[in-house]
């Protein structure tokens, strides 16, 4: 099963985390926080290039966003 995941803030970022460990292929979307994106890569995340690429790519999408306030 392939996940993509957008918002990799400090929620975001430990449940992609638990995505690769449990063994799912992980799409992310380019973040405000580069390092936090590449730090996913260096554990096996692909990268997309826009979100509408990554919604291409996969069969579950999470989305982890503040609420705006």
């Amino acid at each position: 099963m392939r996940v993509g995941f957008i918002g990799l803030g400090a929620m975001g970022k430990p449940m992609a985390i638990n995505i690769l460990r449990g063994g799912y292929s992980l799409i992310v979307n380019p973040h405000i926080n580069e390092k936090v994106v590449q730090e996913l890569v260096a554990l096996g995340a692909v990268r997309a290039a826009t979100p509408k690429e990554l919604a291409g790519q996969v069969d579950v999408l999470i989305t982890m966003l503040p609420n705006g306030s």
